[in-house]
């Protein structure tokens, strides 16, 4: 029987004891509200000759708590369980209670959930289960997954679980609580999906999936709980059932009906694909906005006949409202149902699988759980790609506008192809042939859904053959081109593109064209780093511009933006301000306050606010210039999401981990959703990368960054400063998580391709260079990392403001190689001024700052003075609350703060 029934017989047979055998029979017919199971066996029970004994038969069966009455538990707020003491009661279920404990030994300070059993007397299946748990808990280290800290037994016995304490609510609560929408909704479930994956390659099912086990914390994390009835997967069938075939007859039957997969509740073998089941379920219900079944009955035997009658509806057509109905209606119902295949075989065989489905869905691609008919790739390619629709359309309407001067070009070309020889003709020339290019490059690609990058490198390759006879016609094909290029931020297509037709431009070429393709090909060098090539380009268009200001004031405008950004990578930060704010004021006077041009505007003044560690003013730069695209209904665009990935940066730099980690994340994923992966994507999740290492995640971190920085290479090249940017961050994050010869390799790399491509010095070599000597001093070699030091701080002191939060991560570095040393003294100066550095620039709960703050403290406490002591207890109460209690970093503070005064001092 389950654990509520033993409560049950215990309290009627002491009933029935209490009253007169001739008054038992009536009273037991009255029971039929009750249990049939405690029926029978207290009828049994009341019929035994032996009834006297009946109170040791009772005495020796497992006696459980009631899990409705608080007041009934054996433990108490304020108890000892092995090295924890209770603070309150989180839950009660029927196997036992959850616990808020937290250390009482003084070792650490660390809140745990701790699991009790109810159960009082000696049951082996528990404390097996128990024991299964804790091993396999051991063995899961996954960032959404409750993390196993202890395990012991209590005084009495009863085997205690001491579990990572989530400060979160049930997913379900959570999407109700904020009202999200589907695609939020998705998000999470994706976590969960990528969680259960993970345990499933450590050949773990966790067989107990439902939303109460599934929490999310005030972030948006997820986090798994409750392996209680996991089970490890083998490769070949026991000779005879596993032990907790036995525990389930003891225990009843250990799942959650409404959630659980057929097979469960039938008794048959359990695999990876039943997770797969109970997670289509709660998708179910987390898009439908209920279950898609209820069973309403008891027992095995009955359970297992309403699952089987059970019918599953379309979640489209049970959804709670209209809207959730039409954005169920096709691949999330196709998703949903074939995770939720009564038969295992039908399902989805791997989490990964229904993972991929779900994220495909996201991105907008064709999801594999139902045919591919040309219809079906051709649809999901457009709403896929309605940026570059968009971009197309908008390309094509501003050639339209440009009709009358259209007029007078024509006329000046003698020789015109029939289809453009008049000027109300030119316009429709260039969208035909625009159509024409993507028409055979979606052709040419049948094996499945034409990208749009296919399809825009295919349609280059041919503007630039088949167009010699007509140069004007080349040119406006070519910049509408590059215009989608850009709305990618694909540079890499883009380059050759530019050009191949600067290189095939003549005297009958439009010079209008040639000088944008200048202008749009400075930015393309920029961003590859070659900022001389990019001077002489952008040089060559501003003389076009200024022949007419007023007639290319647009394009004049857009060539300041390069122009600024070009200062700006040539350290003229300066020089970039004042272009910045000399076109802010002449775009407002154009367009007004509320237009995309005047918010990006906003956003490069605050990069460079950002470059000189005026961050305040970047803040509020970066604010207004998101205030402009929330204002104009565009909040989600794909240039207002590069702004939010700027932001968190900014975020990231402040020291607001949690905030960054946020913000990036959001950015990267709805930009990928939107339109793909781009430049922008792998900037942002380089960013995003860089604050999971920071939070100590550095083995996740090292997925996302290799990610990152294919894809940063892919679009900016090998050698341009975000492709380097994104390898610096890997590089610090492979030796964080223990991969030393890779992360080795790649500092030497990174060091040689900067200094090569940039110089000795430029930020990006120093902060190579400063990156090895970090990993020197890990490594032991603090001589070596001194020498470099001292090469590197002249250097950095050269950069004025914008080389201050490099010269105080050098000097802080400098510190450390004199902590290392036991030369303690000399260690204060450079400590001191790394920390005031950083109380100037970023907040004051930023961990960098506690970091300095941190390693000063060591330095003046080992010196005696008392102002140390003070400084680590300040500085390790922000590491707690900014990296957590198990960071390296809070770890470290504690350590010393709990060493002996006068004790010999090391540091660890």
């Amino acid at each position: 029987m389950a654990p509520a029934d033993w409560i049950t017989l215990s309290r009627l047979l002491d009933e029935a004891l209490a009253m007169d055998a001739e008054l038992r029979p009536a009273w037991l017919e009255r029971l039929q509200n009750e249990p049939p199971e405690v029926r029978s066996l207290l009828r049994n029970l009341l019929c035994r000759e032996d009834l006297g004994e009946a109170g040791s038969f009772m005495r020796g069966l497992p006696r459980f708590v009631d899990p409705q009455s608080t007041a009934e538990t054996e433990a108490a707020t304020g108890d000892e369980v092995g090295s924890y003491r209770l603070v309150r009661l989180l839950g009660v279920g029927g196997m036992g209670a959850v616990w808020l404990a937290e250390r009482s030994d003084g070792l650490f300070k660390r809140q745990v959930a701790l699991k009790l059993p109810h159960l009082l007397g000696a049951v082996a299946g528990l404390a097996d289960r128990m024991a299964r748990e804790r091993q396999i808990l051991a063995a899961l280290e996954h960032p959404n997954i409750a993390r196993l800290y202890d395990a012991g037994l209590t005084s009495d016995g009863r085997p205690y679980l001491a579990l990572e304490y989530i400060e979160g609510v049930p997913i379900d609560e959570y999407c109700s609580a904020r009202q999200l929408n589907v695609r939020a909704r998705l998000e999470l479930m994706l976590q969960v999906a990528r969680a259960v994956a993970y345990a499933h390659s450590r050949l773990v099912v966790h067989r107990d999936i439902k939303p109460a086990n599934i929490q999310v914390d005030a972030q948006g994390q997820v986090h798994l709980l409750d392996f209680g009835i996991a089970k490890l997967l083998v490769n070949e069938a026991p000779a005879q059932p596993p032990a907790d075939a036995s525990l389930t007859y003891q225990l009843g039957i250990a799942l959650t009906p409404n959630y659980a997969a057929p097979e469960q509740v039938y008794g048959e073998p359990v695999s990876t694909a039943s997770d797969v089941y109970s997670l289509g379920a709660v998708l179910y219900e987390m898009l439908a906005g209920h279950r898609a079944y209820t069973l309403r009955t008891d027992g095995p035997l009955s359970l297992a006949q309403a699952i089987r009658a059970a019918e599953i509806r379309r979640p489209s057509d049970s959804a709670v409202d209209q809207r959730s109905r039409r954005e169920l209606r096709g691949d999330l119902d196709t998703i949903i149902l074939k995770a939720m295949k009564k038969l295992a075989m039908e399902r989805y065989q791997t989490v990964a699988e229904l993972g991929d489905d779900l994220e495909r869905y996201l991105k907008g691609e064709s999801v594999r759980a139902r045919p591919d008919s040309t219809w079906y790739r051709t649809r999901k390619y457009m709403a896929r790609n309605r940026l570059v629709v968009g971009s197309v359309a908008a390309v094509l309407a501003a050639l339209a506008i440009g009709l009358g001067s259209a007029l007078v070009q024509a006329r000046r070309i003698a020789q015109e192809r029939d289809i453009a020889r008049s000027a109300a003709t030119r316009e429709e020339a260039v969208r035909y042939h625009l159509t024409r290019l993507f028409r055979a490059s979606a052709a040419e690609h049948a094996d499945g859904p034409p990208t749009a990058k296919a399809m825009l490198d295919r349609s280059a390759q041919r503007v630039l053959g088949e167009y010699q006879d007509d140069p004007y016609l080349a040119g406006k094909v070519v910049v509408a081109l590059a215009d989608l290029y850009g709305a990618l931020e694909d540079i890499e297509g883009e380059a050759p593109l530019l050009e191949g037709f600067l290189a095939r431009a003549g005297t009958t070429s439009d010079p209008q064209a040639i000088a944008g393709v200048q202008q749009k090909l400075a930015e393309v060098e920029l961003l590859r780093g070659n900022t001389m090539h990019a001077n002489g380009l952008l040089d060559s268009a501003e003389a076009f511009w200024q022949r007419s200001p007023q007639l290319y004031r647009e394009e004049r405008l857009e060539g300041l933006t390069v122009r600024g950004r070009l200062q700006r990578a040539q350290g003229n930060l300066a020089g970039s301000l004042a272009t910045y704010q000399t076109a802010l004021r002449e775009r407002v006077l154009l367009s007004g306050l509320n237009h995309r041009e005047t918010a990006g505007l906003y956003n490069s003044l605050a990069i460079t606010f950002t470059a000189l560690n005026r961050l305040d003013e970047a803040l509020s730069a970066y604010t207004s210039a998101l205030d402009i695209y929330r204002q104009l209904g565009h909040g989600d665009d794909i240039d207002a999401l590069v702004m939010t990935a700027n932001r968190g940066t900014l975020a990231l730099r402040f020291g607001r981990l949690a905030e960054a980690t946020q913000l990036l994340h959001t950015a990267f994923e709805k930009q990928r959703a939107a339109a793909g992966n781009s430049a922008a994507v792998a900037s942002a999740m380089g960013y995003y990368g860089s604050a999971l290492d920071a939070a100590g995640r550095s083995v996740e971190a090292v997925a996302i960054l290799k990610e990152a920085t294919a894809i940063g290479e892919q679009f900016g090249g090998a050698a341009s400063p975000l492709a380097l940017h994104n390898q610096q961050f890997l590089y610090k994050a492979l030796w964080n998580a223990g991969e030393h010869p890779a992360a080795e390799a790649m500092g030497l790399q990174n060091q040689s391709t900067s200094s090569g491509r940039y110089g000795a010095a430029h930020p990006l070599s120093l902060l190579a260079r400063m990156d090895n000597a970090r990993f020197k001093l890990l490594d032991g070699q603090a001589r070596a990392a001194e020498q470099e030091l001292a090469e590197l701080l002249p250097l950095y002191r050269k950069l004025a403001d914008p080389g201050l939060l490099g010269l105080a991560q050098a000097l802080l570095l400098q510190g450390e190689v004199l902590l290392a040393e036991t030369r303690f003294e000399e260690a204060v100066a450079p400590l001191s001024e790394a920390a005031k550095i950083r109380e100037r620039l970023l907040w004051d709960q930023s961990w960098e700052l506690a970091e300095a703050r941190a390693r000063l403290g060591e330095a003046l406490l080992v010196r005696g003075d008392s102002r140390g002591r003070a400084l680590l207890e300040q500085a390790a109460a922000v590491l707690q609350s900014q990296l957590g209690s198990t960071h390296p970093q809070t770890l470290r503070a504690a350590r010393i703060l709990a060493r002996p005064v006068g004790s010999d001092f090391r540091i660890p």
